[in-house]
């Protein structure tokens, strides 16, 4: 389902049409949310058919010119160079198809193993949940240190300007200048 721009509207609009508040989501409004809008997480079930995958292999210079040497060396009746490259082209095909595949693995396992957690206010109370569980109107709370989690919306109660001159003086502090 697509989201309405956000971006511009104002926090407490924002609350208001996700049925939000600074209490946070009720945990029924937060399981409705993640019905209808989905889990926080990427897509990973789409493949690449294995045919684009090797054109896009073929695809590389290096290959390209070892193809053209093939056809030179065809064209000139030089068979053993001609399936010697091609084999060479093959052999490069097949290892790099078996290291696509061992770092989609590898990608995967890391994936599945590596889950943090995310402090949000549901019902009033701060509660722990997956990256994954959050949704529209989680009100996610961060601290020193802690990655955001999701698209989300920077909003506070307390010194709004002076935090947000804090984050650009640090932004732009030049801190490998030698003193005189």
């Amino acid at each position: 389902m697509k989201l309405p721009a956000i971006a511009a509207m104002p926090a407490e609009a924002v609350m208001a049409l996700f049925g939000s508040s600074p209490a946070g989501l009720s945990a029924d409004t937060a399981a409705a949310h993640l019905k209808k809008y989905g889990r926080n997480e990427q897509d990973t079930s789409e493949k690449r058919h294995p045919l684009k995958e090797i054109f896009a292999h073929v695809n590389s210079p290096l290959v390209l010119i070892l193809l053209i040497a093939a056809a030179i060396a065809l064209l000139l009746g030089e068979t053993v160079n001609a399936s010697i490259i091609i084999s060479i082209i093959v052999a490069s095909l097949i290892i790099d198809q078996w290291q696509e595949n061992n770092a989609r693995k590898a990608v995967s396992f890391l994936r599945r193993k590596i889950t943090g957690r995310v402090k949000v206010v549901r019902d009033g109370r701060q509660t722990q949940v997956t990256p994954a569980d959050i949704c529209p109107g989680d009100v996610i709370v961060l601290t020193a240190g802690d990655a955001v989690p999701a698209d989300a919306a920077y909003w506070t109660r307390r010194m709004p300007m002076l935090i947000s001159l804090l984050l650009q003086v640090n932004l732009f502090r030049p801190k490998n200048i030698p003193s005189p």
